[in-house]
């Protein structure tokens, strides 16, 4: 018997982080908002260590609701903040990423076309982002019957885990220099899709494990079985029934993104027993140790340490070996960093090195361990001791809870640095403040560590500042207290073509405060004064959803200009006239006409406020 396992089976990263999270907080009178995976045997295991699950937030009850993989509508937020209820948001990554697309899209006046089940919560989430006016469609048929109206531009994304052979056939149907398509096709779906279609054609027998419920898992079902006529599909070790198998099989597994490694484990370990009988006594003794699999985590005693790796028994036929580079992230000798008898953790990344050896990780454990402390320390905005152990172009790396982190040059300190290598080799206190698994992107910065003068200072404040430094696109002034901001030289009055040609460093200057980001511990600065400028605090003006009088000064193919105060106009695009389609804006407005409308955004850099008529009253 042959058994061939997809690499990419289970757990995919952002149903792993929900799960996880949800065990962790299992005693912290939490819920989840919805199943938080499509899989019975892990929330019936999360129930028992009571967390429950809520189909409505008024079922919250006080507890801190976790929010799925799946991801919610926008406006669920502003419910929660309004009911006061907290929450913990295990939204993967890659649907945010959706959200962002389709809200600034549809901001901007754009038409929205989801690719997916409708009914699917992770659709739901996205067409929130929308205001629920997407075009959803679910399938080839749905497309053939679309109509594209040309007097509008689209984007087109796609459920994460949707087919991707089918998302290639609807998109190629609606192809056409109105619609931008985007494949948001989860990476990891991608992969165990074409993973489930090649094991299938070259094995006489395909197991696909995972709930019934779970969208990805039924997709996988479907490639399998349209080549592989035995495709069994089980929710569990209990489904799968061994008479079926005999030892000439060649079987293939794959398992959904909703599938916990242990059932896929179990599910080997049954189809090997059926070979038991078929095996010599060398091949029994040999199974007689632990099993091992790539990617597991294992224990194990150290029984030797030379210069340059450590041998590791793990109560296997072999015994481990951790190299130096894979010990620790330390450049001491591995004689000080263990000693025999030492019980040591490490990760499997090959069973076989070629001469019978399992190789492993301690180092890649220590990260990923190391990970979830810094994740954590970035959800709850706490702190993180860290060793600087070099410099980068724009900062440093620090050290901390074995993850290399970088921390810019300006989140050091609050003045200008001078000789960043003088910082090497200190050990300080940092907050991340970007966590960034996909992209290997953790900063950190100590900021909101140091006594800061930033919150002393507001935006338009008047101050009399000092150059520090000249540069090419501005200058460095230093307002006070230590404190830099920067002065670029398109915010300089009757400035040269060479600012060394007019200043020089020590002058006194007068300038306008015009932007703070406290997060950042940056000041923007300029030599006029923001109040001359109407567009001047226009967010806080004109914040989002607050209700407005305006006047119909012009009208155009796309929308109608409002008149709101002295040089201050908004833009109400003709989808946000009415709930009904409309073919001219004069059909419903005129010059002149007043009017309640509702703000959706305004945005002071890009001189822009953004109207709506719809659920407003006249």
């Amino acid at each position: 018997m042959i058994i061939s396992v997809g690499k990419t089976s289970g757990f995919c990263f952002g149903v792993k982080r929900a799960v996880d999270t949800a065990f962790e907080n299992a005693n912290k009178n939490v819920c989840t908002l919805g199943p938080i995976i499509h899989n019975q045997i892990v929330t019936d295991e999360l129930n028992k260590k009571g967390v429950q699950i809520i189909n409505n937030l008024n079922q919250a009850n006080g507890r801190t609701v976790i929010i799925r993989a799946h991801g919610i509508p926008k406006h669920f937020y502003a419910q929660m903040k309004n009911m006061g209820i907290n929450y913990i948001d295990c939204t993967c990554p890659f649907v945010k990423k959706i959200h962002h697309l389709v809200e600034k899209n549809y901001n901007d006046g754009k038409k929205i076309i989801i690719i997916g089940n409708p009914n699917h919560p992770e659709i739901i989430g996205i067409n929130g982002y929308a205001n629920n006016c997407a075009h959803i469609i679910k399938n080839l048929d749905e497309a053939k019957s679309f109509h594209v109206d040309t007097n509008f531009q689209y984007i087109l994304v796609a459920q994460t885990t949707f087919s991707f052979e089918l998302f290639n056939q609807i998109t190629k149907y609606l192809s056409c220099d109105n619609i931008q398509i985007f494949n948001t096709i989860c990476d990891t779906t991608q992969k165990r899709q074409i993973e489930a279609e090649n094991l299938s054609k070259v094995s006489n027998k395909m197991i696909v494990i995972g709930d019934s419920t779970s969208s990805n898992t039924t997709k996988l079902f479907n490639i399998c079985q349209k080549n592989c006529c035995n495709t069994f599909f089980i929710h569990n070790i209990s489904d799968l029934l061994l008479n079926k198998f005999n030892i000439d099989d060649k079987i293939g597994i794959v398992a959904g993104a909703s599938t916990p490694s242990n059932v896929i484990k179990e599910a080997i370990f049954l189809m090997e027993q059926l070979v038991c009988n078929e095996k010599d006594f060398e091949q029994l003794l040999n199974e007689s140790f632990v099993t091992l699999h790539t990617g597991e985590i294992v224990k194990g005693t150290v029984i030797q340490i030379s210069r340059n790796e450590v041998i590791v028994d793990l109560g296997y036929k072999s015994d481990g070996i951790i190299t130096k580079e894979n010990f620790s992230n330390s450049n001491e000798p591995l004689c000080q960093l263990a000693n025999i008898g030492d019980e040591v953790e490490a990760i499997i990344f090959k069973i076989d090195d070629g001469e019978g050896n399992v190789l492993l990780s301690k180092k890649k454990l220590d990260l990923q361990r190391g990970l979830k402390l810094i994740e954590k320390a970035f959800n709850e905005n706490s702190i993180v001791t860290g060793k600087i152990i070099g410099t980068v172009k724009g900062g440093v790396i620090v050290l901390a809870e074995n993850v290399k982190l970088f921390a810019p040059a300006s989140h050091l300190s609050n003045s200008y640095i001078d000789n960043i290598n003088s910082y090497i080799g200190k050990t300080m206190d940092f907050n991340i403040i970007e966590f960034n698994r996909a992209k290997h992107r953790y900063v950190a910065s100590r900021k909101k560590i140091i006594s800061s003068p930033v919150s002393k200072i507001k935006v338009a404040d008047e101050i009399e500042g000092t150059i520090t430094k000249i540069l090419d696109f501005g200058m460095i002034v230093n307002i006070g207290d230590g404190c830099d901001g920067l002065l670029h030289i398109s915010q300089i009055d009757n400035k040269d073509k060479d600012l060394k040609d007019k200043f020089n460093v020590g002058d006194k200057i007068k300038v306008f405060v015009i932007k703070i980001d406290e997060g950042k511990n940056k000041i923007s600065l300029s030599m006029k004064n923001p109040k001359d400028n109407p567009w001047y605090n226009i967010s806080q003006r004109y914040p989002q959803d607050k209700i407005v009088e305006g006047k119909v000064a012009r009208i155009n193919d796309y929308g109608a200009f409002i008149y709101l105060e002295p040089s201050i106009d908004g833009l109400l695009h003709i989808s946000q006239i009415s709930n009904e389609h409309i073919e001219k804006v004069s059909d419903k407005l005129k010059i002149g006409d007043v009017i309640k409308l509702r703000v959706l955004a305004s945005d002071e850099n890009k001189k822009r406020v953004s109207l709506s008529m719809i659920d407003v009253e006249q």
